[in-house]
């Protein structure tokens, strides 16, 4: 994976540690902090997807209530946060459907381990 100078690519770094998993290269300590991180990540988006879906709500009840130019404002900043939530939304589902993915991954691992025992 390139390093960046602001953070990783969250596709790429997930994408890599699946292939690493198809591969059986995971221990069953790598992949508990890895998912450790992926949830962290995936918390974070959805407190800031929540914050975000709030603003525009009420972006939304202040353009209704608003006359004018003021409602045209929040009705424009309204629509700024809906196509943020999409793109919010879009990468949360991808976040949410790889981590179920490595619960399963975890527990194939831990059996393939109390197998070698």
């Amino acid at each position: 994976m390139k390093t960046r100078e602001y953070g990783i690519n969250i596709r790429e770094y997930v994408l890599q540690h699946c292939e690493a998993l198809e591969k059986g290269e995971v221990t069953v300590a790598q992949h508990a902090q890895k998912l450790a991180w992926i949830q962290h990540e995936r918390l974070i988006h959805l407190i800031v997807m929540s914050l975000t879906i709030i603003s525009m709500l009420f972006c939304l009840v202040l353009a209704y209530i608003a006359p004018g130019m003021i409602g045209l404002t929040f009705s424009s900043l309204a629509f700024i946060l809906l196509v943020l939530n999409l793109f919010y939304i879009r990468h949360y589902f991808f976040l949410e459907n790889h981590v179920q993915h490595w619960y399963i991954a975890m527990e194939r691992i831990q059996k393939k381990d109390d197998e070698k025992v």
